[in-house]
């Protein structure tokens, strides 16, 4: 970029009266700008400031530079130097658009004409003198606008598209029988209403509502469809005809609506008279799994804590786990298309044997089912073998190797006293041990007996606390805290640590060290990691969808590091919350990543295959073994709170950290300094060049997220 002086801002009108008729907020505006000097750059920024716009300038005159900026964070406002000798325009272009399409452009030459074609074919948003910085400033403020209204616009659609998925949703799940009627005709209804009247899913459509109605009450529903296209109208007890010709009085609500741009009414139909089988029926639809239409993993504890509210866990009930083990690796090798097909099969043929059992899709490949009996645990898992086998399973579902199966079984006769998480630990133990004895070679599928495990070695374990770790768990009493992790450099994203707190007898908050060895010992330490992965998820996209810039930090636990169905997990609530993996770091333990689990491995790939970031925390004065982190992709190391303890007396410490922190940002590797309790270690940290800061003397743990103050 050609040399930028303030001597040469002339502009055919004022432009302080063209500046401030923009109303640009306080909010930094985010520029990159290629193939020009940090001089030149700094030039342009002051001018920013000096007419009112806070900006956060990051500038490249190299491809190698700017690939690492754009790898960061995508630019969304963009000037390039056509003049540039060290970084040709079209590669520069090429190089934002990979990342961002939607980027503005502007582009600086001292030669404007002969460049005004290729602006034109590279639809940028302007064509500048380079040495105009009064009209590249008002260009900027003008792009810095209408971005500004893009995202406004963007965030109104998806608030309007959730809003329309929620309605859907509600729609759909609601217990009440609800219809569309558009000039006597149906428009559209839910299951319930279809079911209420016999109806299959689309036969509805092109019915008219006098159909659904007896004759002696037509005349007083087309009296009250004709009101409510105007006003909210109420009839009770209305007489409808089922498809079968019985009937039924049902109270009736009716308010005008439209749908699809076209108005109509809205129907709300109550019955008076439940119908038990159709009530059954509702309850089915709601806590089904969508994939194999077992329940899902939430309703089946719900009804074994219901079941154990009510009447207590029968002496003679039964708790038959049912693994796919090699279901991962069926689905990279064969595809999850086969895999699918295995495990709707698999679902069908456990439906099928095990008959009025309460079945569940448990996991991402994993069954559970609760049944009452009076045949031993062992022959139950014999006969449910039995039936996997004779599935022909690799056959049906054209497998190129055999599915291999764990099966376990756990009998409740002494399980009155326990917690329905802990009946359940105690058979996916038994599996543990199933897979661990299996012999591949001899037979595919194995099956072991929660009855003859010796107990766990948990004699120091208090067993009131893991009550409390279970109650928590069914009624969210488990709490989230926040902690900001600032940036040293001025960077406009927040960052915020997560912690999480459980809720004791008499409400009192518990920090983990109160909690935790307890949590280990009962193997409930993935169980938590999900309840703060799914709630963490929720609360970073409200925070999303109001346009802020917010990124979490979670800790996962080892046992949730390495169990194999957490990736599922946070792919679902991904997906319910409309979140991105992007906006998610995953933390990991150094002293874990240099156990070099392949389950880790396997995780930390997943995670970053879905776009969230590896995190390693612990780093400690030692540290050697750069290779380790790039294996595992780590984006941010975290240091030990030791590292940061007494810099600015110990000359030997503040030495080692500087060196660590060097060669870690020289490996892209950003680097967070912990347990910051005073300003001398800030200052310290400052002139050592750490790029993120986090401790109590910024802010404490809070529960909820208040505006980062740089």
């Amino acid at each position: 970029m050609a040399s930028i002086n303030r001597g040469a801002e002339l502009m055919a009108a004022d432009p302080d009266s063209v500046f401030q008729s923009l109303d640009n907020g306080n909010s930094p505006l985010e520029l990159l700008m290629i193939g020009c000097t940090q001089e030149e750059a700094a030039r342009c920024a002051s001018a920013l400031r000096n007419h009112g716009q806070p900006v956060r300038l990051e500038s490249t005159e190299t491809a190698e530079g700017l690939m690492r900026l754009l790898e960061t964070e995508p630019a969304d406002l963009v000037t390039v130097n056509a003049d540039s000798p060290i970084l040709p325009a079209e590669r520069a272009i090429e190089m934002v658009r990979a990342e961002n399409p939607s980027a503005a452009i502007i582009l600086l030459s001292e030669n404007p004409p002969q460049w005004a074609e290729f602006a034109r074919e590279m639809e940028l948003r302007d064509l500048l003198h380079s040495i105009s910085i009064g009209r590249l400033v008002f260009a900027i403020q003008r792009e810095y606008q209408t971005l500004l209204l893009r995202e406004e616009l963007a965030r109104t659609r998806t608030n309007l598209e959730n809003a329309e998925a929620r309605f859907r949703k509600l729609f759909i799940g609601s217990r009440d029988a609800i219809a569309y009627i558009h000039e006597g005709l149906h428009i559209q209804c839910n299951p319930v209403y279809s079911e209420l009247f016999g109806l299959a899913v689309d036969e509805a459509a092109g019915l008219t509502m006098i159909d659904l109605v007896a004759p002696e009450d037509r005349d007083r529903l087309k009296k009250f469809l004709k009101k409510a296209r105007h006003n909210d109208q109420r009839a009770e007890d209305v007489l409808f005809r089922h498809r079968t010709g019985s009937t039924f009085r049902a109270d009736m609500e009716l308010s005008p609506a439209e749908v699809n741009g076209e108005g109509c009414v809205q129907v709300v139909i109550q019955a008076n008279e439940p119908i038990e089988a159709l009530q059954a029926r509702i309850d089915e639809l709601i806590d089904r799994d969508p994939h194999t239409s077992l329940l899902h993993r939430h309703a089946f504890l719900r009804s074994l804590e219901a079941l154990q509210t009510r009447e207590g866990i029968p002496a003679n009930g039964l708790l038959l786990g049912v693994s796919i083990d090699n279901f991962p690796d069926l689905s990279d090798e064969e595809g999850m298309e086969v895999a699918d097909r295995l495990l709707e099969r698999s679902a069908q043929i456990l439906g099928e044997h095990l008959g009025d059992a309460l079945l569940s899709r448990f996991g991402e490949h994993e069954f559970l089912a609760f049944m009452q009996t009076s045949t031993a645990p062992n022959e139950i898992a014999a006969q449910c073998l039995r039936a996997l086998q004779a599935g022909e399973l690799r056959r049906q579902c054209g497998l190129a190797q055999e599915p291999e199966f764990s099966l376990s079984v756990m009998s409740t006769k002494h399980a009155r006293d326990l917690s329905i998480h802990e009946i359940i630990h105690r058979c996916r133990r038994a599996a543990r041990h199933a897979r661990q004895k299996r012999d591949f070679n001899d037979d595919p599928i194995s099956v072991f007996n929660d009855i003859g495990l010796s107990p766990d070695a948990v004699d120091d374990v208090d067993s009131q606390i893991v009550s409390l770790i279970d109650e928590a768990l069914e009624h969210d009493k488990f709490r989230l805290l926040y902690q900001p992790i600032v940036s040293l450099e001025g960077d406009t994203r927040e960052d915020y640590a997560i912690y999480v707190r459980l809720l004791d007898a008499e409400g009192t908050e518990r920090e983990p060290a109160w909690f935790y060895r307890h949590a280990d010992q009962a193997e409930r330490l993935a169980e938590i990691d999900r309840w703060v992965i799914r709630r963490a998820i929720r609360e970073l996209a409200q925070h999303r969808a109001q346009g802020k810039k917010v990124n979490f930090h979670i800790t996962l636990s080892r046992e949730g590091a390495l169990d194999d169905s957490m990736l599922l997990w946070v792919c679902d609530c991904l997906r319910e919350f409309r979140a991105k993996g992007a906006w998610l770091y995953f933390q990991f333990d150094y002293a874990l990543l240099r156990e070099h689990p392949p389950a880790l491995l396997r995780l930390a790939e997943d995670l970053r295959k879905i776009n969230c970031k590896i995190s390693c925390n612990a780093i400690p004065p030692d540290f050697s073994d750069y290779s380790l982190l790039s294996l595992y992709g780590v984006e941010i190391a975290r240091f030990t709170p030791e590292l940061s303890a007494d810099l600015a007396t110990d000359h030997v410490r503040r030495h080692r950290l500087k060196a660590l922190n060097s060669e870690l940002q020289r490996q892209n590797i950003r680097t967070v300094a912990t347990c910051i309790e005073n300003a001398n270690t800030l200052a310290a940290l400052w002139n050592i060049g750490i790029n993120y800061v986090q401790g109590y003397f910024l802010q404490e743990p809070t529960p909820s997220i208040a505006p980062q103050e740089s």
